[in-house]
């Protein structure tokens, strides 16, 4: 048995669909912050890299990288 994805519905329309690349996440799940958290996520990025993320063509992003929150309290003292 094949798999189907769902009908074409509301904003969702399969003909959009097409292979990734993969995605990879690193939270904590305790809510803790703390350095290693950015240190997993260079370590997953660097290995996505046979993936694509790396901007090959130099022209295009290719959407890698890390999305965090900075203490406002904190980027303010630095922009200081």
């Amino acid at each position: 048995m094949e798999w189907e994805g769902p009908p074409k519905q509301g904003l969702y329309d399969p003909q959009n669909e097409h292979e990734a690349c993969g995605v990879g996440f690193v939270v904590a799940i305790d809510g803790k912050r703390t350095h290693k958290i950015v240190r997993d996520a260079e370590v997953l990025a660097k290995r996505m890299e046979h993936r694509g993320a790396c901007a090959c063509d130099n022209d295009t992003g290719d959407g890698a990288g890390v999305l965090t929150a900075i203490p406002h309290q904190f980027y303010c003292a630095q922009l200081r």
